[in-house]
């Protein structure tokens, strides 16, 4: 899949990213959308898909494993490779764990793929239930960039209940 700066935006990019939004529908995800330009301008591609999790009986849902569960292309991450765990606290939210790293493997296709990832567990008020919060881009040059937006995104997240209300 294409990335990058100079990296040869092409259509076979913007049809890599929408398999992966595709397949994430496939795999039970309660939404998954992309963005990438049409327009010209500076080469963002980037995706956001959210899962249900409900953990076994006894067992906590761990940032590791649920990554493991739910890659982005839908395969498992390669072995080795920098993953950074931690925790967070998003502002409607409160505390989260994360998980950040680069995810490599092969599509369904061969096609070898890298994308910067990052997994947000969110636990559901009142439940066991957690929310996976898969934010993802093969713009591996942008790393700063795409991370700030994968903060800005997640820390929109809020449980709201009634009719959505503006935010300024």
């Amino acid at each position: 899949m294409p990335g990058g700066p100079g990296g040869g935006r092409s259509d076979e990019g913007v049809s890599g990213a929408r398999r992966i939004l595709e397949g994430a529908r496939r795999r039970g995800a309660l939404y998954a959308a992309g963005t990438t330009p049409s327009d010209g301008s500076e080469p963002l591609t980037a995706g956001v898909m959210i899962f249900s999790v409900t953990p076994p009986p006894g067992k906590a849902a761990s940032a590791h494993a649920l990554a493991r569960r739910f890659p982005a292309a839908g395969r498992q991450w390669a072995r080795g490779g920098a993953r950074t765990f931690s925790t967070e606290t998003l502002p409607r939210v409160g505390p989260v764990r994360r998980l950040m790293g680069v995810e490599e493997g092969e599509l369904a296709d061969g096609a070898p793929y890298r994308l910067l990832v990052m997994h947000t567990v969110v636990p559901v008020p009142g439940s066991r239930r957690v929310l996976v919060v898969l934010c993802f881009s093969p713009d591996l040059p942008l790393v700063v960039r795409v991370h700030e937006l994968f903060d800005t995104v997640t820390a929109t997240f809020s449980f709201g209940y009634g009719p959505p209300t503006a935010t300024g």
